[in-house]
């Protein structure tokens, strides 16, 4: 049960890391479905299941939906098109970059189809003020790369996922 393990105060994953209380972990695709995320401004993470640390932690305002609507950008951009589709638009021969949902709907993408099994989970409180939103996000950013090592692999463009996808890969 849960609500009898002991998390680490610096493990990303826990129920109150950050200062913050957290919903529990969905699967990202039941959450999204079932409408479980959100539809206010606040803060957001991901994971890959059974894996340590974070894949990306985010942010969203009220305007038009709030994180509900930002992650059902998230969720329709990584299922539309394969990864190399936005990532390599130019090669492709597209005159513009394909309108991806959220920048980083590839990236999870690119996990995905490495066998990430990726999960979701919102700060319970709203947070309406985006300078503050912001704050809190790169303070998150700070503490994961303290405790982690590094910032979430899709964090900043994704520059962290194809290290995270080649250590991922020798660890099996």
């Amino acid at each position: 049960m849960t609500a009898d393990f002991v998390w680490p105060a610096n493990d990303p994953q826990a129920p109150d890391w950050g200062g913050l209380s957290w919903s529990p972990w969905h699967d990202f695709d039941l959450a999204r479905d079932n409408r479980l995320i959100p539809a206010s401004p606040g803060l957001y993470r991901f994971r890959a299941s059974g894996e340590s640390g974070l894949l990306y932690i985010g942010e969203s305002g009220a305007a038009a939906g709030g994180r509900w609507a930002r992650l059902d950008d998230l969720a329709r951009g990584r299922k539309r098109h394969p990864a190399g589709y936005y990532l390599n638009w130019r090669a492709a021969g597209l005159a513009k970059r394909p309108h991806r949902g959220h920048y980083a709907a590839p990236y999870f993408r690119l996990c995905e189809d490495a066998g990430c099994h990726i999960e979701v989970s919102w700060a319970l409180e709203e947070h309406p003020d985006q300078a503050d939103r912001r704050r809190i996000e790169e303070r998150l950013i700070r503490l994961h790369r303290q405790t982690i090592g590094s910032d979430p692999p899709i964090q900043h463009g994704g520059e962290g996922v194809e290290a995270y996808l080649r250590d991922r890969r020798a660890q099996r």
